[in-house]
C-alpha cells in the first residue's frame, strides 16, 4: 500500500470528522497504520509460497497415507470382501476422479 495518506479519500473523510467517538479514533489510527506500513510484492510472495507449501506437504501427506491403505487393500482382506467394501471404492474412485480430472483438466474441466 503505502502512499500519501492525505491523498487516500478514507483518510481525508475521517480527518474532516473531527470526534471524540472512539470507534472512529479507532478506525482513523487503523487506517493511517495500513497506510504506513510497506507491504512488497516480496512479502506477499513469500507468504503465498508458505501457504502454497503448506497445502502441498498435505496432499503429499494424503496421497501416503491413500497409497498405503490402497497397499494394504484397503484394511479388507480378499477373502472378507463385500459388496459394501465395493461401493465404498466406487466412492472413493469418483473422489478422486474429480480430483484428476481438475489437476489434469480432462473430463468436466476439459477445455
Amino acid at each position: 500500500m503505502g502512499g500519501c495518506s492525505a491523498c487516500n479519500p478514507m483518510i481525508v473523510v475521517l480527518r474532516r470528522k473531527q470526534s471524540n467517538d472512539p470507534l472512529v479514533r479507532l478506525a482513523r489510527a487503523a487506517i493511517e497504520a495500513l497506510m504506513r506500513s510497506p507491504t512488497t510484492e516480496t512479502d506477499m510472495s513469500r507468504t503465498a509460497l508458505e501457504a502454497y507449501l503448506a497445502r502441498k506437504t498435505e496432499i503429499d501427506t494424503m496421497l501416503a497415507r491413500l497409497t498405503a491403505l490402497s497397499d494394504d487393500h484397503f484394511n479388507v482382506a480378499p477373502d472378507e470382501v463385500t459388496w459394501a467394501d465395493v461401493d465404498t471404492l466406487v466412492h472413493y474412485a469418483e473422489l478422486l476422479k474429480r480430483i484428476t480430472d481438475s489437476a489434469f483438466k480432462e473430463g468436466e474441466h476439459a477445455a
